[in-house]
């Protein structure tokens, strides 16, 4: 009961102030002092152009602009509000009347700029903007959305489902085209999983700071959630959970994609211990709840857009569901999805290992070790000092061992580890080992064979299912049934 009575104190909060409806539904009169008017005589003659763009007589107005320039193009939109709004807020007005009928906007304002503007209008607006515009696309639902898009403008036009009265809302906003978010050089999202992963949050906020989260809930909603809150801030509290945002923890998010359900596209971070970033998704959802619609399609663009980037995808079987993955060995870097909806998209990008750099050139030295100090007959001291700033390496000299963590390989879990275990005797390491999964994937141990013989050359068959490869230092390798994992022991 407490939640659904803060659910209706926020839709409360959201209405409030909004001169442009009666109480029964209908238009307000309007006080004829001019600004973004219209005398149409029918909602078809609010559309212009043939691609996306604000209708009339909104059309003065530009997304992106300043409140207080929004206020000098549409100052009935402001009437009674200078100094009284700012900031995240929205406006709205009857800017036209049909008949019996009439056609309402609203103007979306984030940090005082113009987001977004929603439009209410008759039934017949459909055919007007098809005409204009062109065929739409149509989404998945019973009482399904209609979308442009121009990639050119990225602007968009979302009219979604018919109100129980026939009315249609129509959003126009802008979006950034699918390969903006996957094109590793591209120019117009500046955020790359290169630039990012291995990064402190705050580093990143400072170096990309127009994608630090807006705070998109209005001062005054959020009084009132606060407010509603408060009690069950206080139990949770006492439970021992800690309700207070970590300010050094920034919040992300991109521009909307095309089908985006809101105007902007999520991102969620995860870190290691240390604080900087092992993981982060990014959340392409599509799905509307009320009605129930979604864009199934833009999920089908986005894989058909990872397989002509990265090349076509893998699918690597885990416990959670089969993971589609995508890799850039050349920066280290994979992307993978699980596909549980298809209206919605939740892309997860991770460094890894690629198995090139795990096993390296033909010769002694393995692709992840320094060759002026491989593992091999190193100290402790000179580990830490080689390796200790790209990996975190643990020593514990009571036992002689030590332990590197490299990023996971191929077909390794994004939040695997693949350890290094080293032994010292004498003083200097003289074996590691290290242990890779090949049950995952079918092809997976074909490609650790290859590896191994281009590595080293022909393998000498030893008991128990070992693979023997050199002499100064042997390598056993050995495809445990047990484990389902190839494990490596080099020893002198």
């Amino acid at each position: 009961m407490k939640r659904l009575a803060m659910i209706l104190l926020v839709a409360t909060a959201c209405k409030g102030g909004d001169k442009t409806a009666s109480s029964s539904g209908g238009p307000s009169k309007s006080d004829g002092k001019g600004g973004c008017e219209t005398t149409a005589a029918r909602p078809a003659e609010l559309v212009a152009g043939k691609a996306p763009q604000l209708l009339a007589p909104l059309d003065k107005l530009s997304l992106g602009m300043s409140r207080a320039d929004a206020a000098k193009a549409c100052p009935n939109f402001f009437q009674g509000e200078d100094g009284k709004k700012t900031g995240t807020f929205s406006v709205g007005e009857i800017v036209g009347k049909f008949g019996d009928s009439y056609a309402q906007a609203r103007l979306e304002f984030v940090n005082d700029k113009l987001d977004a503007v929603s439009f209410s209008l008759p039934a017949e607006i459909a055919d007007a903007l098809t005409a204009a515009w062109g065929a739409p696309k149509t989404s998945s639902g019973s009482k399904p959305a209609h979308a442009w898009v121009d990639d050119a403008s990225g602007m968009r036009g979302i009219l979604e489902p018919a109100e129980s009265d026939g009315r249609r809302q129509l959003v126009v906003s802008k979006f950034v085209p699918l390969a903006a978010f996957f094109e590793p050089e591209n120019k117009a999202i500046a955020w790359k999983p290169q630039d990012v992963l291995g990064k402190q949050p705050a580093d990143i906020a400072k170096a990309l700071p127009q994608y630090v989260k807006v705070e998109k809930t209005s001062a005054a909603v959020k009084a009132k959630t606060d407010e509603m809150m408060a009690d069950m801030k206080k139990d949770m509290e006492k439970m021992g959970v800690n309700t207070t945002r970590d300010p050094n923890m920034p919040e992300f998010e991109l521009p909307a994609s095309p089908f985006s359900s809101n105007t902007t596209t999520q991102v969620i971070l995860h870190t290691n211990d240390n604080g900087t970033v092992r993981s982060y998704g990014v959340w392409f959802r599509t799905s509307s709840l009320s009605p129930q619609y979604g864009w199934p399609t833009q999920s089908e663009d986005i894989i058909k857009k990872l397989d002509e980037v990265y090349g076509a995808h893998k699918v690597v079987r885990e416990t959670l569901g089969d993971r589609w993955t995508w890799f850039d060995a050349k920066r280290g870097v994979r992307a993978s999805t699980r596909k549980d909806k298809p209206e919605d998209f939740d892309l997860d990008y991770v460094k890894y290992l690629p198995l090139a750099n795990l096993f390296g050139a033909p010769g002694p030295v393995w692709g992840f070790e320094k060759p002026e100090r491989p593992l091999m007959g190193a100290t402790p001291d000179e580990i830490d000092a080689t390796y200790g700033k790209d990996f975190v390496v643990k020593r514990d000299d009571k036992n002689g061992t030590l332990t590197m963590a490299l990023p996971p390989t191929d077909y390794d879990g994004d939040t695997a580890i693949t350890n290094i275990l080293m032994f010292v005797k004498g003083g200097k390491v003289t074996q590691w080992n290290m242990h890779i999964p090949f049950d995952n994937f079918d092809a997976a141990r074909g490609e650790y064979e290859a590896a191994l013989a281009t590595k080293f050359g022909k393998a000498k068959k030893a008991p128990r299912d070992h693979f023997l490869f050199g002499k100064e230092p042997t390598v056993d390798a050995e495809y445990s049934k047990y484990t389902n994992e190839l494990d490596i022991e080099v020893t002198k």
